[in-house]
Formats: C-alpha cells, structure tokens, sequence
C-alpha cells in the first residue's frame, strides 16, 4: 500500500483519453500536484480527500490534479484543477526528487511565496519556442549559471534570470516501450538547454483553499 498526501505531493496521472498533448494508443499522461481523491459529487461540488491510496484507485469517484496551462499564442499561463474519472485512470505515481536534485539543495516548500521557487515544489515552466509558448509540470530541482544554484529567485530586483542557462525539473513521461506504463526523467529548459527554450518564467501549482470544491467537472478526454 502506497499512500500519497496530497497537501504537497507532485504526482504524474497516467489516464485513458481518446486524444491530448502527451498521449499514444488511448493512453495519456499528465504531471502536476495532487488535490486529492473525489469521494462524492454533488451538483458541480466535489468532496476530497487529502490522502489516496495509490494502490486502490478505483474507491475513489476520480482523482483532482493542479495543473499549469498556456495559451500558445499569447502565453497566459491558467491555473487548472483537473479530474480524472474512476474509468480514466490507470496509475498516480510520485514524483522522485532526492535521485534527481543537488545533494547541496534542501527541500523546502513556500507556497505562499509566489515568486521564489524552493527545490521540491510543484511548478509549471514555461517557455518559448519559434512563435509558440509552452509550459511543462514537474518538480522544481534547481537552476544552472555558472554552477548550479538552488533557490530561484523571480521577484523584479533579483538578477537570477540573467544568469540562467538551464532550469532543472523532474516529471514524468509514457514509456516509450509501452504506453501502458510511465517513467520518470529529468529535464532541463533554458537557453543552455539542448532546444534552446527562451523566456523561461516559472509558476507554481496551487491547491484550493477548501477541499470542498465548487468547480465544473472537467473531464480529460
């Protein structure tokens, strides 16, 4: 038995849809930070709770995720409360930190500090490619200059961003040998990075205030 405590826990939901950005053969992943297990809903108001059992998924009514969107064109990142129904899902797994972070980082989570990335938080990065935007979610590792650096700082009078050349983050992907499955990596984005990505701006992902939640159903299809 696998319990994950969804007041902090960056997750990847691999999920059945018919289509969607990271998907192959009817099998879909998407990374984020957990909300929780539905245990009832009632006219658009979803009832969770904080802690799931990973290994019976199929007792809750579905799954709620945090998540990072953009808007390709305009690059307005949304924050988003995905739910995965009972009969979409197929696995909640964590996402790994220590194996992949700066043994000199220590993890920490601030929140409530909007612009100051802390190792081991749950963030959307996102960033610009040619004309379009995108965004990925994971967990936050560390930035690189020079050398490598723990703490990112985004507020106006900080001048980590022109130093940056790679941020570093952990998510997870669909196994490129069987869809059914998914494994975890560790990415960079950046202008060091090996496609050169460009306006790297970082957000976190943010639980409601309430684990009673008035919020339309939004079904991953």
């Amino acid at each position: 038995m696998t319990l994950i405590n969804s007041s902090g826990a960056c997750v990847g939901v691999l999920y059945r849809a018919n289509a969607g950005a990271s998907c192959k053969n009817g099998y879909c992943v998407h990374n984020g930070r957990l909300v929780g297990g539905v245990i009832s809903s009632n006219a658009g108001t979803l009832t969770v709770t904080r802690i799931i059992d990973n290994t019976k998924l199929q007792t809750y009514n579905g799954i709620l995720l945090s998540h990072r969107a953009v808007n390709k064109t305009t690059g307005q990142v949304t924050q988003q409360y995905l739910y995965f129904r009972r009969n979409q899902l197929e696995k909640v797994e964590v996402t790994p930190y220590t194996q992949y972070s700066d043994p000199s980082c220590q993890r920490e989570n601030h929140y409530n500090i909007p612009d100051v990335i802390y190792p081991g938080e749950c963030v959307g990065i996102r960033y610009r490619i040619g004309d379009e935007w995108h965004i990925g979610n994971g967990r936050y590792l560390y930035w690189t200059g020079q050398v490598n650096h723990c703490i990112f700082d985004e507020r106006p009078q900080s001048t980590n961003r022109q130093f940056l050349r790679q941020i570093w983050y952990a998510h997870w992907i669909l196994d490129p040998k069987n869809e059914r499955n998914i494994i975890h990596q560790k990415t960079s984005r950046g202008p060091g990075s090996p496609r050169a990505e460009r306006r790297i701006y970082v957000f976190k992902n943010l639980l409601p205030g309430l684990f009673v939640l008035s919020i339309s159903e939004k079904n991953r299809e």
